[in-house]
């Protein structure tokens, strides 16, 4: 496995996450609870192949819509009822279920993160921009651990390293930089 720190689990910091993708995403129409579960997988996810390491290191499992924190029901609801989020419920009319929406109440603690990982969550939040969660869930579909992971099981982070299809050049040279960076590679 090509890291050197396993995921932990950071409480604080999977809140102010929380609190930061939500404030970011206050005037996206396609923002909602859905989209802010893929949000913090793909930041987690992510930041562990790309970083060395999770930005939270929560536990994420497959549920029917794709992956999800486990934590994320029991902290959102500790934060409602500290008043750091409130949910707005948007009725979207006709068959569909009305989008719960987690509203930050107070700034995010940004001092959490550093420079590296804010860049980095903001470029996740950006590349999903235009996606709701459903097309979100369709693009962690494509991720070999939600694909092995069976509803309710634990994604392991180590499976962010595995791929169902051929790497790119420029994939294959970014790896091998990061290998360098963090002294994975030896010299030849």
């Amino acid at each position: 496995m090509p890291t050197t720190k396993p995921a932990t689990y950071n409480e604080q910091k999977f809140k102010e996450l929380i609190l930061y993708v939500a404030k970011k995403s206050e005037q996206d129409p396609k923002y909602g609870a859905g989209k802010l579960a893929k949000l913090l997988y793909f930041i987690d996810f992510g930041a562990y192949g790309v970083l060395g390491e999770a930005i939270s290191g929560a536990r994420y499992h497959l549920i029917a819509r794709g992956p999800a924190p486990k934590a994320l029901v029991p902290i959102r609801n500790e934060m409602l009822r500290r008043g750091d989020i409130d949910i707005e419920r948007i009725p979207l009319g006709g068959p569909y279920k009305d989008q719960e929406r987690v509203v930050a109440l107070r700034e995010p603690n940004k001092d959490v993160f550093t420079e590296k990982e804010r860049r980095f969550i903001d470029s996740i939040i950006e590349r999903y921009r235009d996606m709701n969660a459903a097309e979100m869930s369709f693009e962690a579909h494509k991720e070999v651990g939600v694909q092995l992971a069976d509803e309710k099981e634990e994604i392991p982070y180590g499976t962010v390293y595995l791929r169902s299809e051929p790497w790119t050049e420029s994939e294959i040279e970014s790896v091998r930089q990061h290998m360098k960076e963090r002294g994975w590679a030896r010299s030849a």
